[in-house]
């Protein structure tokens, strides 16, 4: 096996046993709403674009180290991974690459969860493998801190924050301003 396989497996292993322990979300569940995002506020938040589309903004992704990112399942289900960038260190989506932090990467390929059910969204986590590496500076873009291990459940009715490119009302359209 090559250590790049042994590599993601690992990682995926990791990240599939923290976060299948830690989150549960009742299919449905919306979250709408919330407040634009100052800049170097979550420094880990990137965002999935498919640049050949009107509206390119695919999904968000929390940044695992310089090479992968976490995201949802749905999001990259039966696509082809050439056809899309990630982005970090911005949160206005229209503005241009101007600063040295922000950076567009293209992606190498989408890791599923094996046992991911697109009709019932269970296991509705993947990994994106970009195709270089990021660069982390520890303020504009870095790595979401994720649990060791899960210390304890979150239970429904838990206040948690979340952070994204998403809708501010229930069917509206997707924010060009990080939330």
């Amino acid at each position: 096996m090559k250590s790049s396989t042994v590599a993601n497996s690992v990682i995926f292993t990791t990240i599939l046993a923290l976060v299948s322990q830690s989150v549960s979300s009742p299919v449905g569940t919306l979250i709408v709403g919330g407040s634009n995002a100052q800049l170097k506020q979550f420094p880990y938040q990137a965002v999935l674009l498919k640049p050949s589309l009107l509206r390119p903004v695919i999904c968000g992704a929390s940044i695992l180290d310089q090479r992968y990112l976490l995201t949802a399942a749905h999001c990259v289900y039966e696509q082809n991974p050439i056809q899309f960038t990630v982005r970090v260190g911005q949160v206005h989506l229209d503005a241009n690459l101007t600063q040295p932090y922000e950076q567009e990467i293209p992606v190498n390929e989408f890791i599923i969860h094996p046992q991911y059910s697109p009709s019932r969204f269970l296991n509705d986590i993947a990994i994106i493998e970009l195709s270089s590496a990021l660069v982390l500076d520890g303020e504009y873009v870095a790595p979401i801190g994720l649990p060791v291990e899960v210390q304890e459940e979150i239970v429904p009715g838990s206040e948690c924050r979340v952070a994204g490119w998403g809708a501010t009302v229930e069917g509206g359209e997707t924010q060009r301003e990080l939330m």
